[in-house]
């Protein structure tokens, strides 16, 4: 990028804080940055930089995974969890902004939460109908959600291969699953801003 500015700096302290407080302070409008791909005990015992930085930045943050021997640097196939919140929302609007190549694939990923076995009380059959009603209208609406979404970035990128996929259980590991078996190479999605 020969048209950009580029300084640096090395600082001493905890690379978490040090991150964040930088990014805020300069105003930075993304972050980049590499993940170790930890896992299990070691995640929870040494603690990973990049979620930090993901749930409390002030910014949108790209983390980068090790490429696989002979994948390139291009971005085609996309992962994008959806649902109705503004978050979400928000990444749809960045998404759409951004010029993906043509023949990528874009998959929307709905994801709506297992109906307990906990909610059903036998000796309240009512209640528990009113549960599982409330349930089937949480699916219909991720149904319709995704459909819309589909049309939408569809139109914006006519190019690319937009699909949809609803599933059941805990969010973020059906993203991560989802992930891992459709190969996708980037998860694009939204985050609450959660500070302090």
């Amino acid at each position: 990028m020969p048209d950009a500015t580029v300084s640096s700096e090395v600082v001493e302290g905890d690379s978490r804080e040090i991150i964040l407080d930088d990014s805020s302070a300069w105003k930075a409008d993304l972050i980049i940055m590499g993940a170790r791909g930890r896992r299990g005990l070691s995640r929870i015992v040494l603690g990973s930089v990049s979620q930090t930085v993901l749930l409390y930045g002030s910014c949108h943050t790209l983390i980068a995974h090790a490429q696989k021997a002979g994948q390139g640097l291009q971005i085609k196939r996309i992962l994008v969890p959806v649902d109705n919140s503004p978050h979400s929302q928000n990444a749809l609007e960045w998404l759409s902004r951004t010029p993906w190549a043509p023949g990528s694939e874009i998959k929307l990923l709905g994801v709506v939460a297992t109906l307990a076995e906990e909610y059903s009380d036998p000796a309240n059959p009512i209640y528990s109908s009113s549960i599982e009603h409330d349930w089937e209208k949480a699916k219909a609406a991720t149904s319709e959600y995704l459909a819309q979404c589909k049309t939408e970035v569809a139109t914006k990128f006519p190019d690319c291969k937009v699909t949809t996929e609803q599933v059941e259980g805990d969010v973020a590991d059906c993203i991560i699953k989802n992930a891992e078996a459709w190969n996708a190479q980037l998860i694009f999605m939204g985050s609450r801003g959660n500070h302090g």
